[in-house]
């Protein structure tokens, strides 16, 4: 009797701690994998495009990718960045919530006076378990490194509208039927799918208006596109004075009718008896690629006396 008692006395205290178990525990099905980083990624799957593991400090942004699957619905996935130079130091995180199979990505955006030089590392977090890591370097390209300031620029001034920009002397101009003025990169490379587009709105035509409320029409419309999406909204200085500004991704068709996931920034300049809505746009590998040119001509912009002021 006493063997028959230990025995239940064992099976009871080993039902109880495996109801305990199920009554506290939870065991996820939840895994990841193909962690990398990217210049750039698919907008709409978030997989990456453009694989990588060296940036250059003017890069526009990093992304980091990893594929969550199998995961139950509330499944926590997190990513902090390190910068390595020196020591240890956490520069970002980020955490989201997924569920199923997909991939997930995370973005940093340049700093104003770029990246850093020196090894960084990305370590993802599932439910706040540590996981995959992805060490990465940023590093000046041996090119810029050589001929640095290698792409000259030439001075753009429009009398008409009061302003003026500099532009790399490989971009051409020209006014388009609906008299927008289009800038854009040499025919044959990459940059020529980018274009950079000033538009000019009377306030006069559109009583009431704002340069935000200009922005958010264009925001609505891009909205609207395939698989389009409004991203980061902010404020940026241009010609003097804060602006609003959004990011946008859309699919869109390149110049040889391959449709491909678009990158797009918006601004609205409230300034005179216009709205200058100033827009750079292109394929994502190109739109990052060609980002410092666009950020140029943002910085260069300035307010002109217009013809018969």
């Amino acid at each position: 009797m006493r063997a028959n008692a230990s025995r239940i006395a064992t099976i009871v205290l080993a039902a109880a701690t495996l109801a305990g178990c199920e009554a506290q525990c939870s065991v996820s099905t939840a895994k990841l994998s193909e962690e990398t980083m990217a210049s750039a990624i698919n907008p709409d799957t978030k997989a990456p495009v453009t694989k990588a593991v060296t940036f250059a400090p003017d890069t526009g942004t990093i992304y980091a990718t990893v594929k969550l699957s199998n995961a139950p619905e509330g499944t926590k996935v997190k990513a902090t960045f390190h910068y390595l130079e020196g020591g240890d130091r956490q520069i970002f995180d980020y955490e989201m919530t997924s569920e199923g199979t997909r991939y997930i990505a995370f973005s940093l955006t340049r700093p104003t006076n770029g990246w850093p030089v020196g090894p960084y590392e990305t370590r993802f977090l599932l439910n706040d378990k540590p996981g995959p890591k992805v060490p990465f370097n940023v590093a000046p390209s041996a090119a810029s490194a050589a001929t640095p300031n290698a792409t000259p620029t030439k001075l753009f001034r429009d009398e008409a509208f009061g302003f003026s920009l500099s532009a790399p002397d490989t971009w051409t101009y020209r006014v388009t039927p609906r008299k927008d003025y289009l800038f854009e990169g040499p025919k044959g490379t990459d940059a020529y799918e980018t274009s950079v587009i000033i538009q000019f709105v009377r306030k006069s035509d559109n009583p009431g208006s704002s340069a935000k409320a200009q922005l958010d029409g264009l925001a609505a419309e891009l909205a609207r596109a395939p698989n389009g999406a409004i991203g980061k909204r902010g404020e940026v200085n241009v010609g003097g004075q804060s602006s609003p500004f959004f990011n946008a991704t859309y699919n869109a068709k390149t110049s040889t009718g391959v449709v491909a996931p678009f990158t797009h920034t918006q601004i609205a300049v409230d300034h005179g008896d216009y709205y200058y809505l100033i827009s750079y746009s292109g394929p994502t590998p190109a739109f990052e690629a060609h980002l410092p040119v666009f950020e140029g001509m943002v910085t260069s912009f300035a307010f002109t006396p217009r013809l018969g002021d």
